[in-house]
């Protein structure tokens, strides 16, 4: 791994993994294994295996505040046992926490224990592609699951239960675009120009989106990296779904940017996708909005020119046919 490619990774030593183990699991714990996990992009991440209790756990720190985070961000994984909980609870299989400590005592940063689940990505070389059918249908029924739970105010769940947000999903996602657009401007990935086209658009359509009254949980990082499977011989089978810590109260459709087109999800979510004119409105600045994020985490936070390229030219053609359909509503 080259970490100049991901600032917000920044290793441990061998002592402050020996400690913060300790602190989750007691002094007399011996650890047999720590490898460090590459394929990640956020989270400092280790797989970590432990003795006196014999436990198998990822252990996962949070990036420096020092790093360039996006507001969200910096609170989200002090909520991970409360959505994980409530989403267990709708029967999706979820890895248990096993300790979390976010006063940063030990360390400058959150830390977290993950049981560790004996399994292989969705996205890995080894599930064949035959085999993706029924697991994007399997995904479909347990998106349908968390999209069940809802929520008294649209907005990110926090630790203590509350939802810091607004009962106005219009009032969430204008906040969502204000902050990209600073962030995206600040950066030199977006003109100022743009950024000020888009807020007074998405401004202009706030009934369209108060009209999404029911606040649903959605994942909000559903990717096939966040989808564990295993072979059971005949057929592969999901047995967890990872990092819901951005997991947030908003529109359920919120959550279709990547499955979208896929009928095999859509089989399994058993609610087809709302069709009329303004919902698909709606999908086409939900959609932008995710282009946007991934173009700034690939312009600041990772330094990945390739994928920038790819990520700056469609956020700019997703505004461009934005601002017209919208134009034209």
């Amino acid at each position: 791994m080259n970490l100049t490619d991901y600032q917000l990774i920044e290793p441990v030593s061998a002592d402050v993994i020996l400690a913060l183990v300790r602190h989750a699991f007691g002094e007399r714990v011996r650890i047999l294994r720590c490898d460090p996990i590459t394929h990640v992009q956020f989270n400092t991440v280790y797989d970590i295996q432990l003795a006196d209790p014999a436990v198998r756990a990822i252990l996962r720190i949070a990036p420096p505040s020092s790093k360039p985070l996006f507001s969200f961000e910096r609170t989200m994984m002090s909520a991970e046992q409360r959505i994980g909980d409530i989403i267990r609870a709708a029967g999706v299989p979820i890895p248990p926490i096993l300790a979390f400590d976010g006063s940063r005592t030990i360390i400058d940063r959150d830390f977290i224990f993950v049981e560790y689940v004996d399994s292989v990505p969705m996205s890995d070389a080894t599930v064949p592609t035959a085999a993706k059918p029924a697991l994007q249908r399997e995904l479909g029924v347990y998106t349908a699951r968390i999209h069940g739970i809802a929520g008294a105010r649209f907005g990110w769940p926090m630790a203590d239960g509350s939802i810091r947000g607004s009962e106005r999903w219009s009032e969430v996602i204008y906040g969502l675009f204000d902050e990209l657009c600073l962030r995206c401007v600040n950066a030199s990935l977006l003109s100022a120009t743009a950024a000020t086209a888009l807020l007074r658009t998405t401004a202009a359509h706030r009934p369209l989106f108060d009209s999404c009254t029911e606040p649903r949980l959605v994942h909000n990082d559903l990717w096939e990296p966040n989808v564990l499977v295993v072979d059971h011989g005949d057929s592969f089978h999901i047995v967890a779904i990872i990092d819901a810590d951005r997991a947030m109260f908003a529109d359920r459709e919120f959550d279709f940017v990547l499955w979208s087109q896929d009928p095999h999800f859509l089989d399994g979510y058993g609610t087809p996708l709302n069709s009329a004119p303004e919902a698909v409105l709606r999908r086409q600045f939900y959609s932008l909005c995710m282009s946007m994020f991934c173009t700034w985490a690939y312009g600041v936070q990772i330094n990945k020119p390739d994928l920038l390229a790819g990520c700056k030219s469609g956020m700019e053609a997703e505004l461009v046919q934005l601002l017209l359909d919208a134009s034209c509503e």
